[in-house]
């Protein structure tokens, strides 16, 4: 589900700098703008040559709360409600490429030094001032920029924060030069990246761990076996201590690898191991996992194979055990009394292939 969310949120980020172009013309070719604009997701301000709101969306009042009613006020805005700011600058495909990070006061001035004020420090609302100063200038080559904040309210009603991306951009409204600013809400899509990272993580502790447990179990079940092939050890000794701790061992070291091949699939990384090996003596060894716990339930545990069926196949032995024991595993979990029979036949629709039942 985790990778769904993220592949939405991921095509949705990719969309916006199209939206931005797209929009920028769709408000010159209209005749019926506000009708366009207020049908957008995103906030949307456009302000005057001599810094006037000519027009406001209602998504920008949902975003922001309060309009700013002139460029000033917007700009006063930024100052006292923004802070962790990602500035990013445009190419002529408004391909946006991040450019600088302001996160304290003291780092302000070294982000764009086209912009700097050397003579103070600056906080990161007066930052974002000089770059909107820079696009609204007439004769400058910069006529767009982007940047990631995160968005403070300070109304009554309302104390929380917002993560927004905003674009100002130098574009014509009704006939007449001005700024247009769009913004949108990233709260999600930083949630999903955050829990993409999370998971990632996971995975890597999943493995690590499965790792350092199949180590040990890989020298405890050699032991096992080696004492198990002593004839100095008493039969009783043997089937009711040695043979249940070892299949027990076979049966957890199983497992293990079923939580290593999740982290392979996850990294896409499986691969399988294609050998012929002999269909029943496979099976077999599969179903001598469960003889201790049929035994300890009072269950039949039974194997038949049907006529026909060859002697070997050329198969992954690992992932159809893996097949046997989820199989086995369920009808243990759902048999109370009598028992359970394993079936190894013939494929009737093909010949070449075989199913368990």
């Amino acid at each position: 589900m985790i990778i769904a969310v993220t592949s939405i949120a991921l095509m949705k980020s990719f969309s916006w700098n199209a939206s931005v172009t797209h929009f920028c013309r769709s408000i010159q070719e209209s005749e019926d703008k506000a009708v366009i604009l207020n049908e957008l997701h995103e906030g949307v301000l456009v302000y005057a040559k001599n810094g006037k709101l000519l027009f406001s969306n209602n998504a920008a009042w949902d975003l922001i709360g309060d309009i700013p009613i002139t460029l000033e006020d917007f700009k006063s805005v930024l100052r006292t409600r923004v802070r962790d700011v990602n500035i990013f600058t445009a190419d002529l495909q408004d391909s946006f490429s991040r450019i600088g990070s302001l996160r304290s006061d003291k780092n302000m001035a070294r982000v764009a030094p086209e912009v700097q004020n050397n003579d103070e420090e600056i906080c990161e609302g007066h930052q974002l001032d000089l770059w909107i100063n820079k696009i609204a200038r007439k004769d400058s080559k910069q006529s767009v920029f982007k940047f990631e904040c995160i968005y403070s309210f300070i109304e009554e009603l309302r104390q929380d924060t917002l993560s927004i991306e905003v674009v100002v951009r130098r574009t014509n409204f009704g006939g007449q030069r001005c700024i247009c600013v769009m913004i949108n809400d990233i709260s999600k899509m930083k949630e999903v990246i955050q829990l993409k990272g999370l998971d990632h993580y996971k995975d890597m502790l999943l493995a690590s761990v499965t790792h350092e447990l199949r180590t040990p179990l890989n020298c405890i079940i050699p032991m096992i076996e080696e004492v198990i092939k002593d004839s100095s050890v008493p039969n009783t000794i043997r089937e009711s201590c040695l043979n249940p701790a070892y299949m027990s061992a076979k049966l957890l070291l199983n497992l293990i690898n079923d939580i290593l091949d999740l982290s392979r699939m996850k990294r896409n990384n499986l691969r399988l191991n294609l050998r012929h090996f002999n269909v029943v003596e496979h099976a077999t060894e599969i179903m001598k996992l469960f003889e201790l716990q049929c035994r300890h339930k009072g269950l039949q545990l039974n194997l038949i194979h049907g006529e026909g069926l060859p002697i070997t196949i050329f198969s992954d032995p690992d992932r159809v055990g893996q097949i046997l024991i989820n199989l086995l595993s369920n009808a243990l979990k759902f048999t109370s009394r009598g028992g359970i029979t394993l079936y190894i036949e013939p494929n009737k629709k093909d010949k070449s292939k075989i199913s368990y039942r």
